[in-house]
């Protein structure tokens, strides 16, 4: 829990209100909160505030399997998303 308070906060930028509105985001598995997260820089799509364009729910950031979240959050494929996780 910690390591990932520290990610989200610290790489993330996130606040502590959001983490309070999406708590299981400090319980959620590390490998796919980091790569869905570094994925969606990689696209310019990397927002979680609510109050802009192109927001990303922290919930959906990490819920539900690669194919659901490529499809309806990424909006890609999950080759696309492979490709960019063996490139890293």
């Amino acid at each position: 829990m910690v390591s990932n308070y520290d990610y989200v906060t610290g790489v993330m930028g996130l606040d502590r209100q959001m983490i309070i509105n999406t708590p299981k985001i400090l319980t959620a598995r590390q490998y796919r909160l980091r790569s869905r997260h570094q994925f969606l820089l990689y696209r310019g799509a990397a927002e979680y505030d609510p109050a802009r364009p192109g927001y990303v729910s922290l919930a959906d950031l990490i819920d539900d399997t690669d194919e659901w979240w490529c499809a309806k959050v990424a909006r890609t494929t999950v080759q696309e998303y492979d490709d960019f996780l063996r490139s890293i």
